[in-house]
């Protein structure tokens, strides 16, 4: 970091802590927000170390490679934020944690670093400027970086490189001079230009790589679309002179003032064409970049963001030879001259650290702790928020700041007493990203929803909880039918326990909450007796007991899977159609003038068999969008694009009016089929609005042995509004009603027919 960075920063945490000193004292008449009570602000520090946390997480190098437990480092970080009462210790706490990835670049920018010492010599002359040693040894003085602040030294370099081509080697002395601000950028600039002459072989430049991510790479490899890895960029080549034959022994004496040279003597070094000697103790590294992220208490971290990679594979920028700094400015006394000097006689090659490729690590479930430790419940939030922070693609389709999360759920999951109050905070958190596809898979949230149903089905319709599905064996015998509503369930209230279950359950929309509850109201431990109590239709009640056997409810519709119905319209059930069967499907329907797409379910890969069969003309069927990060900063992300499109097949087409049923069953690939269609025909669409949910999931491990799954991608329409939190919504809305539930009619299909009649041209 430059002086001015880091004054920069200073001055902002300066700016903070007065700013809050100001707003404190209402004794002096000021106005302003009371100071922040002691819970409130250890909360506030939580959050900054999670925001911390997770920037290195995601970004630093390290950590794609080494072995560093940076769970670990955060679990023992967390009662030091706790027990802070001043911005120093929780500076100190910060950079505890920090500590644990060994990088002197990564850590707490301290008010009053330690001065680097440079070299006191004060040049007398113009630079550069040449003198020899009686062994034929050229050394070059460039020091005083004040001297080079543009273009016009070039010739002067050339001057003096041309003469030094004589010497036996050469050794440049750019230590910098104490005290003066220039940098050394055009020192390296000239020193790129000139030394071509002074090499016989070209020589690749170092260069730097970091951390790139195109969405969330899922912790169980499900799909390909979402994968991180080091983008390394491409090596500037410094082209050698023609004509040149021995390559001249070069040797670079530095200080920790030489910053911009570092590609430049990292690539000679790796061509085994220069040695460098550092005057001086290593600090901090250069030649990379930094992230500066502002915390808590005016406290200001500084993040590495890349690594030097150089030719011979290796990693970093390290000195050769490493000699204290001395204030003797004598040439003939000076320790790191002397041993430039010696390496200019016998040439010296430091160590290297070979680069490692990054490897695939998962994050840990601890799944033999159900119910973690404070620190791993924090844990466990920590690394939920920074996923859905950097990754999750509908961030901003979220109700609320997604920022304002964190603080309200530190309290929440500290006061989490068990294993279950834990799961719960758990499934509270993945609610808020708003998303149907925020499953949660883990035991104890299984049993406290029930692993098993009876073989019922109910709805949520016209406001109250309706059963749709009843089996003969059960009806009969119970005096039960569709249509009936349901009251209770094992004693407890079907409102407040739809609105228990749904407290825990993520959905895109009202109508997705509502689908998610009804697939669960029912649930209880296996070979249990569900106790429903039940309001028949004539308005009598009664209760009943029918044993939970099953696992999952979805009985099929009655139709066929493809068909023409008795009013001469073509059928698909699109839930059940399958690719194979879209030959035959097609040749059944051909001679209709209407068809009817049923597309309340999930479907089966269709779309992309099913849409050139009905396309006239190519056109865009849905785009896609993915947050692709190469740094903390969200700001400055870019974005994925690409999209599906449809076009006529060879295959047969059909012409006819086309109408297709939805509702809030309708999820993922199946509106993901709805995108299809519109694109490829001008459907009618009949029902109610879709689920509201498209994107492949992704996962991510939580400790407890807890699994989520959220959207990776952002897709849209083929003309880009917007899907999620929306759903396909209808040209044509029909709900079923609790009348028509009753009296076993379909009233969604029903209009679906009464639709192509009038405009068929039946």
């Amino acid at each position: 970091m430059g002086s001015s960075e880091r004054d920069r920063v200073l001055a902002i945490r300066t700016f903070i802590c007065l700013l809050a000193s100001v707003c404190s004292c209402a004794a002096c008449g000021f106005e302003g927000s009371a100071p922040l009570a002691p819970d409130s602000a250890r909360i506030e520090r939580l959050s900054g170390i999670c925001l911390l946390w997770g920037a290195v997480k995601y970004f630093h190098p390290y950590l794609a490679y080494s072995e560093i437990d940076w769970d670990s480092a955060l679990a023992m970080t967390i009662p030091r934020v706790n027990s802070a009462v001043s911005a120093g210790e929780y500076a100190s706490a910060a950079d505890y944690m920090l500590g644990f990835l060994k990088d002197p670049v990564t850590r707490i920018i301290r008010e009053a670093e330690p001065p680097v010492r440079h070299s006191e010599r004060i040049s007398q002359k113009a630079q550069p400027y040449i003198t020899w040693t009686t062994d034929s040894t050229a050394i070059i003085t460039l020091t005083d970086y004040g001297q080079f602040t543009n273009f016009f030294k070039y010739s002067d370099f050339q001057n003096i490189f041309a003469e030094a081509r004589k010497a036996r080697a050469v050794l440049f002395d750019i230590r910098a001079f104490a005290g003066r601000e220039h940098s050394d950028e055009w020192l390296n600039y000239l020193l790129y230009r000139s030394l071509p002459g002074l090499i016989c072989k070209n020589v690749p430049l170092s260069t730097s790589r970091h951390l790139m991510h195109s969405g969330y790479t899922p912790q169980i490899p499900e799909v390909g679309f979402y994968y991180s890895g080091f983008v390394t960029r491409e090596a500037v080549v410094m082209q050698a002179a023609p004509g040149n034959i021995a390559q001249k022994q070069l040797v670079f004496l530095i200080n920790e003032g030489t910053v911009s040279c570092t590609p430049l003597l990292g690539g000679l070094q790796s061509a085994g064409a220069a040695t460098v000697v550092m005057e001086g103790d290593i600090k901090e590294e250069t030649g990379i970049e930094t992230y500066l992220m502002e915390l808590p208490d005016g406290v200001a971290a500084q993040i590495r963001t890349t690594e030097i990679v150089n030719s011979d594979g290796s990693l970093g920028f390290k000195p050769d030879i490493l000699v204290p700094y001395s204030p003797d400015t004598s040439l003939a006394s000076n320790p790191a001259m002397q041993a430039a000097l010696g390496a200019a006689r016998n040439p010296v090659r430091g160590g290297r650290q070979t680069a490692v490729p990054p490897l695939k690590k998962s994050d840990k479930l601890y799944s033999e702790t159900p119910y973690p430790p404070l620190e791993y419940r924090l844990l466990a939030l920590f690394r939920f928020w920074n996923v859905i922070n950097y990754f999750y693609p509908y961030k901003n389709l979220i109700d609320r700041p997604w920022s304002g999360v964190l603080g309200e759920f530190i309290p929440k999951f500290e006061a989490a007493a068990d294993t279950l109050q834990y799961v719960l905070r758990v499934a509270e958190m993945v609610k808020n990203i708003q998303d149907t596809h925020g499953f949660i898979k883990c035991g104890t949230l299984a049993k406290y929803y029930g692993t098993h149903l009876p073989p019922l089905e109910v709805k949520f319709t016209e406001g109250q909880t309706i059963f749709t599905y009843v089996p003969d064996s059960i009806g009969k015998s119970r005096g039960i039918a569709p249509g009936d509503a349901l009251i209770s369930v094992d004693g407890e209230e079907i409102g407040k326990r739809r609105e228990r279950i749904g407290l825990t359950m993520a959905a895109s929309t009202p109508q997705a909450l509502e689908w998610r509850v009804d697939q669960n109201v029912l649930r209880g431990p296996e070979k249990s007796f569900a106790t429903l109590k039940i309001r028949k239709k004539d308005g009598t009640e009664t209760e009943i007991k029918v044993k939970r056997l099953i696992t999952s409810m979805g009985h099929q519709r009655k139709n066929a899977v493809f068909s023409v119905l008795p009013e001469g319209f073509g059928y698909f059930d699109l839930t059940r159609l399958t690719v194979s069967q879209m030959d035959a499907a097609f040749e059944k329907i051909k001679n209709t003038k209407g068809a009817i797409f049923d597309i309340r379910g999930y479907s089966n890969g269709t779309a992309w068999d099913l849409a050139p069969r009905l396309a006239k003309k190519k056109a865009v069927a849905a785009r896609f969008h993915r947050p692709e990060l190469n740094g903390p900063d969200t700001s400055v992300s870019s974005v994925v694009q690409f999209s599906q499109s449809v076009e006529p097949g060879k295959k047969l087409r059909y012409d006819g009016k086309i109408v297709v049923l939805i509702n809030e069953e309708t999820i993922s690939q199946a509106e993901h089929t709805c995108l299809f269609l519109e694109a490829a025909r001008d459907v009618t669409f009949i029902g109610s609005p879709t689920n509201g949910t498209n994107g492949d999931v992704t996962t991510l491990f939580l400790p407890g042995g807890i699994i989520v799954n959220f959207t990776g991608h952002d897709v849209r329409h083929g003309d880009g509004r917007q899907l999620e939190r929306i759903g396909i919504q209808p040209e044509v809305r029909v709900y079923p009603t609790i009348r028509g539930t009753g009296e076993g009619r379909d009233e969604v299909l029903e209009k679906g027919i009464e639709f192509l009649k009038e405009h068929s041209g039946r």
